[in-house]
């Protein structure tokens, strides 16, 4: 959906006439030094010390992880227990270090004294790879966030944990990262064991009252498949084309890029920092499959938490039964897992309906809070976020892990794995 944002800026920037090429083309000196960056460098140049891991999920995807070990001021003496952080839909882990250092959770929660690991879910730019197939194959494509439930969330969970040393990890999702995790949940109850905690912002099991009337009525008249049946297989995965254009663009117009982002997905209320939409434009969207949206466009409309539809013929094939199946939603009342959930009372597309009606499908230790006037993306993008919703969920992380023990004690040795890397400014990621 941040594709249409941007596509809309770029139309809105070529009807008027004031902007011309030279105009972007000055800009570019001006630019935020981040624009530039990779999320590597991103990390690095604000003093933190940053680490990439692929990790292999069981069916061959391979998935890159940004690791920021600990805060600006060092290791800690005790091994710092790890929180994973997962994106949204057509973002990446750039969105958890989008501002200052003082108004991101990736920095914040390094600097609290976490091990934090910024994810990245199949297909999007920054997890491309596959142990057979090559990201030009249409059989690459084929997923959606039931395979990311599936696999992705397992494989994330058990090499952290393998690498960390520590029995259990805290969750944070946004967006498409609460589905996932409910999702996950609701396939196997036994997951909550690895977990100490899991922090919902922005949650989603059900779009039944989404409110954006835009996407509804492109849902409606089946775009989605409509792209597909084209055999357009990967969703807004960027080329360097549009990273190299679009930051003059948002640099110019910022608060035109700003204002379609507020359409689709709810009103800022001026807590977004314009200084910082070039960078936005640099490094989103983070791309899927198309098949992916396209059970995007079932869930909206539909408005049922259920696996994607292939048809009848293909589901019975799949699943043994003509629709396709539920997700087990009773499971997830059983869990004893703490649960905190965040909504925002101007988000057109988690909308608080929604979130009130997931609540009753939750154990009674789970708690939903609402933020007054926050919509969907300023859960990770407002610069008033650590204030109104940051300093909420760091007690809840720490009174988790004080009511766990298990999740503050590291095993006394960590398994030999795979090389990782350390990267400095230079490295081309």
């Amino acid at each position: 959906m941040k594709v249409l944002v941007l596509v809309a800026v770029l139309l809105s920037a070529a009807v008027a006439s004031s902007v011309s090429e030279n105009d972007v083309t000055s800009v570019d000196a001006q630019l935020d030094p981040d624009v530039s960056r990779t999320i590597a460098e991103v990390i690095a140049a604000k003093g933190y010390p940053v680490e990439a891991h692929e990790i292999s999920t069981e069916d061959g995807y391979i998935l890159t992880a940004f690791r920021i070990p600990h805060g600006r001021a060092g290791k800690n003496n005790a091994p710092a227990p790890p929180v994973l952080l997962q994106h949204g839909l057509l973002d990446s882990s750039v969105t958890w270090v989008f501002n200052t250092e003082e108004q991101s959770l990736g920095f914040i929660l390094a600097d609290k004294g976490y091990d934090v690991w910024l994810l990245n879910n199949r297909g999007n730019k920054y997890s491309l790879g596959h142990k057979t197939l090559t990201s030009n194959k249409r059989a690459f494509w084929q997923f959606t966030f039931d395979e990311m439930a599936q696999y992705d969330v397992k494989a994330n969970i058990d090499y952290i944990r393998a690498r960390t040393g520590f029995d259990k990890v805290s969750y944070i999702g946004h967006s498409q990262g609460t589905i996932q995790m409910f999702a996950a949940l609701s396939l196997d109850p036994s997951l909550e064991d690895k977990l100490v905690s899991f922090v919902g912002l922005g949650p989603l099991i059900s779009l039944h009252q989404e409110r954006n009337w835009m996407l509804r009525a492109l849902a409606n008249v089946h775009i989605d498949e409509l792209v597909r049946w084209f055999g357009i297989e990967s969703f807004l995965i960027p080329n360097s084309l549009s990273s190299k254009i679009l930051p003059g663009f948002c640099a110019l117009l910022s608060g035109l890029c700003e204002l379609v982002i507020d359409s689709f997905c709810g009103w800022n209320n001026g807590s977004f920092n314009r200084a910082r939409m070039a960078f936005m434009a640099a490094q989103e969207p983070g791309g899927t499959s198309v098949q992916n949206v396209v059970h995007w466009g079932q869930a909206l409309r539909t408005g049922v938490f259920k696996r994607f539809d292939y048809g009848s013929s293909e589901n019975i094939a799949r699943y043994g039964q003509k629709d396709a199946p539920l997700y087990a939603v009773e499971n997830l009342k059983t869990l004893r897992l703490p649960i905190y959930l965040f909504s925002g009372t101007a988000d057109l597309l988690a909308d608080e309906k929604d979130v009130k009606d997931l609540m009753p499908l939750l154990a009674e230790t789970a708690v939903h809070e609402s933020i007054e006037g926050y919509a969907h993306l300023d859960f990770c993008w407002a610069v008033t976020a650590n204030e109104k919703v940051y300093s909420k969920i760091l007690p809840f992380l720490e009174t988790s892990l004080n009511n766990d023990s298990t999740g503050l004690r590291a095993k006394q040795t960590v398994p030999s794995l795979a090389p990782i890397k350390t990267f400095l400014r230079t490295t081309a990621i």
